[in-house]
């Protein structure tokens, strides 16, 4: 019997048991090789919970796609009927407290936006982090405010409705559950709304220690409008009005987050304010920083830029890896070719190599660039590969 044609419940039944089996990894590599069955394997990783296992797999570029995490937030609000986890408690109070605020208890439509954008908002605020907090639960102890002004307030930015806004007597730069409010609207865009905060002083005092010591797109509006690609956001943080000692603080940070997220333009306007407020060897070290990224991400464009404004291919991460290693593994031709072309070295990092000229050994020695291709059957950056190795041995 073929399983298409197998009772619906049996169907799913399969379904569920073949997603337990692979796991996250192997789950979506069938669904790109079994295009039957291709919105079936999500719908079974949310509802078995195979999902949240992204997060000890390691699967840590899970948190620059924050729409499947924003998915699954929304596929937890609607299927959970017991046992309500706090995090999606304090989601639905917050939804439910904002539309009461606003006059759209009754307006389904309305409710439904809101839900989307509590989902969005903490799914790019929380990152892969989700899936870690709702596969183990969480502790009396650890309060989120259900539905407080703050959250809602952090919400309404993310929506970006004006009104809304002015009607929450809060400080601007409030800390919530879902961010702060600053944060939400420059990770949408909204350009108005950012302006409204920043007049209030909401960069004063801006500590965020809830995200922890190390950069990422949570950690700053800057961040999140370079990641998003909001270049009208980040020219007006770079306005002299606005470019405080807090603002040129998280410029560094930006401009691996532009690189990330592939925004070129805004990545060169990134750069070019940089060096005017920083040290040359501060940006030798930001810009060795966002090679690897970009390359990691498979990012061509923002790779280029950052090789016409002196990055180095020749360095490595902290695994170590080098640019020319991670872009073999995203199976990114043009990218590889233009890592040859600027001097990446084929042979695999023996150990971490940084601009500093300080070098690391006894570390784990990772494939090199030929070998991840071809594992990967990336037919063509393997071609590339052994052309410049066959060049270079002539």
């Amino acid at each position: 019997m073929k399983l298409l044609e197998l009772p619906l419940d049996v169907f799913l039944t399969v379904i569920d048991v073949t997603v337990h089996e692979l796991g996250v990894r192997g789950s979506m590599r069938a669904r790109l090789v079994c295009r039957s069955f291709a919105d079936a394997i999500p719908e079974a990783l949310h509802r078995t919970r195979v999902i949240e296992y992204a997060y000890t797999s390691r699967l840590f570029l899970v948190s620059y796609r924050p729409e499947v995490i924003a998915r699954y937030l929304l596929y937890r609000i609607r299927a959970d009927r017991t046992n309500i986890h706090p995090w999606v408690q304090t989601n639905c109070q917050t939804v439910q407290t904002l539309a009461k605020h606003a006059g759209w208890a009754q307006d389904l439509q309305k409710v439904e936006m809101l839900y989307q954008a509590s989902c969005s908002c903490l799914a790019l605020y929380k990152g892969r982090g989700v899936f870690h907090a709702l596969s183990v639960g969480a502790g009396d102890e650890m309060q989120y405010g259900g539905g407080t002004s703050a959250n809602c307030l952090t919400v309404a930015a993310w929506v970006g409705d004006m009104a809304l806004i002015k009607s929450f007597n809060l400080e601007s730069n409030a800390c919530s559950f879902f961010g702060r409010p600053l944060w939400a609207a420059s990770a949408q865009g909204h350009l108005d709304v950012v302006k409204h905060f920043l007049n209030h002083n909401a960069t004063e005092n801006w500590l965020d220690t809830e995200r922890g010591p190390w950069p990422g797109i949570a950690r700053s509006p800057l961040d999140v409008a370079a990641y998003m690609g909001r270049e009208s956001i980040v020219r007006l943080f770079l306005n002299p009005r606005y470019n405080n000692t807090t603002v040129q603080s998280w410029e560094g940070c930006a401009i691996h987050s532009a690189a990330i997220g592939g925004h070129a333009n805004i990545l060169t306007l990134l750069i070019h304010h940089y060096k005017e407020v920083k040290y040359p060897d501060d940006i030798v070290k930001t810009l060795h920083a966002s090679l690897i990224q970009s390359c990691r991400h498979g990012m061509h464009q923002t790779a280029q830029v950052l090789l016409q404004h002196g990055a180095k291919p020749i360095y490595t991460d902290v695994f170590p890896r080098t640019s020319l290693q991670w872009a073999a593994i995203t199976g990114n031709a043009a990218l590889v070719k233009m890592l040859l072309d600027a001097g990446a070295e084929l042979e695999p990092a023996t150990e971490r190599h940084f601009p500093s000229g300080k070098k690391m050994g006894n570390c784990r020695v990772w494939k090199d660039g030929l070998s991840e291709a071809r594992d990967r059957g990336h037919k063509e950056v393997e071609r590339l590969i052994l052309e410049r190795m066959a060049e270079l041995q002539k």
